[in-house]
């Protein structure tokens, strides 16, 4: 249960997060973002950097004209419970 509820608070934080192109060095919560590595229909996964550890990671974050739509949020943080509960060595979420 208490993975249930970092997970949302996770998923709440980053869920809010809209854009179709940031600036390198945006702040996304804790990370600061970097280069564009890929875009999709829902969203942009960029390179980031942990701002307190420096540990590299991966951010997506929605597009803005989807953010606004509850429904697509929901989704968005339902893939970030889901992601989470997986367990590969290429996945890693220090929530």
């Amino acid at each position: 249960m208490a993975d249930d509820a970092r997970t949302s608070a996770f998923a709440e934080r980053h869920a809010t997060l809209a854009t179709s192109s940031l600036p390198r060095g945006t702040l996304a919560g804790d990370y600061v973002l970097g280069a564009l590595l890929a875009r999709a229909g829902c969203g942009s996964v960029y390179w980031a950097c942990q701002r307190h550890t420096e540990c590299p990671a991966a951010v997506k974050v929605l597009h803005e004209r989807l953010a606004a739509m509850p429904n697509i949020v929901q989704r968005f943080t339902r893939e970030v419970h889901v992601v989470h509960l997986l367990g590969h060595p290429n996945i890693v979420d220090k929530g």
